[in-house]
């Protein structure tokens, strides 16, 4: 029905169509792009930490998520994040035995106050506190970053089995030494 005096336009009738048609595509269409929004967000960005901790006397072993074991001495809190370039462990303070799963890939950190280590796969042991960073090699290689005036050493110092770095410097372990200062994963 036209009004008097009205004229009918034959441009105005398909515009209700289209908009319909658009609005079908539209809703679609913006749920596709928050998806792929929400998935990016959740995709790089890390995963929440997961924090381990023991008390006095006693001593634990879990897997993380990629594999990697860690043995915990007493009184330790150790809190693990992974990214898709990297898997970090955060050592707060204590003692941890790694054998770290190979991933030459995604390098395994192990951040403690008092410096870091970088690994791609091998067994080692950190111990550490707000001022001392001790790293014994079992296995493999490791580059050790200890703090210096409270900023990461520029140039790391490598280790590699048997080695053991201390405030003090590098010493290479017989196999004996190197027995009895990861003595206590059998409780001594």
């Amino acid at each position: 029905l036209v009004a008097a005096g009205a004229v009918a336009s034959p441009a105005a009738a398909p515009a209700p169509a289209a908009r319909r048609s658009a609005a079908r595509w539209l809703g679609p269409l913006l749920a596709a792009g928050g998806c792929a929004a929400a998935i990016a967000l959740f995709v790089l960005r890390p995963a929440p930490g997961v924090t381990f901790s023991t008390q006095a006397s006693q001593r634990r072993t879990i897997t993380l998520a990629d594999g990697s074991q860690v043995q915990l001495n007493a009184r330790t809190s150790l809190t693990s994040t992974e990214t898709h370039g990297e898997r970090h462990v955060q050592l707060s303070g204590g003692e941890a035995y790694f054998i770290v799963a190979k991933n030459p890939a995604r390098p395994f950190i192990v951040d403690t106050p008092s410096g870091s280590v970088q690994v791609t796969g091998t067994i080692f042991d950190v111990a550490s506190n707000s001022t001392e960073l001790n790293v014994t090699v079992v296995e493999g290689s490791v580059k050790v970053r200890p703090k210096v005036g409270g900023a990461p050493a520029p140039a790391g110092v490598d280790l590699k089995a048997q080695d053991q770095f201390t405030g003090a410097g590098v010493n290479h372990l017989s196999p004996a030494a190197l027995e009895d200062s990861l003595a206590w994963r059998d409780g001594f």
